[in-house]
């Protein structure tokens, strides 16, 4: 039996005994052209480059292409695959969300507005 199968089995149980609330099919099956949550991400920009969010995302140093979350981000999780990053100070945000298991991170936006009234979250974590 190939890790796959057995990873398959595992979160089936998981499932079965009520650990996890949503089937493993729905992790994988992102369709990145929907309304997710409220949010129209069909008719969103889109981006996997870092360098194009320069309001979520800092070169540190200058030039070096390494990236890091800018300061004032607030990271917001809310149980599917991906993270909400929200800037306060801009009343703006970019979802990240992709299919279970990708090799790459797409982020949708930026969007106005505070997503925890712009998004219907059922029970956000708030990481500073």
């Amino acid at each position: 039996m190939n890790v796959t199968a057995k990873l398959i089995i595992c979160i089936s149980f998981l499932v079965m005994m009520g650990c996890v609330e949503r089937p493993l099919q729905e992790l994988e099956q992102v369709d990145l052209h929907e309304h997710f949550r409220g949010v129209n991400l069909s008719q969103a920009p889109r981006t996997t480059n870092w360098g194009d969010l320069p309001d979520f995302f800092e070169d540190r140093p200058l030039g070096s292409k390494s990236f890091y979350n800018h300061p004032k981000v607030v990271i917001i999780h809310d149980g599917f695959p991906g993270e909400i990053l929200y800037r306060p100070d801009k009343e703006l945000f970019v979802i990240q969300r992709d299919p279970f298991n990708s090799s790459t991170l797409t982020y949708f936006g930026p969007f106005k507005g505070d997503p925890l009234k712009v998004m219907k979250l059922n029970n956000p974590e708030i990481i500073k």
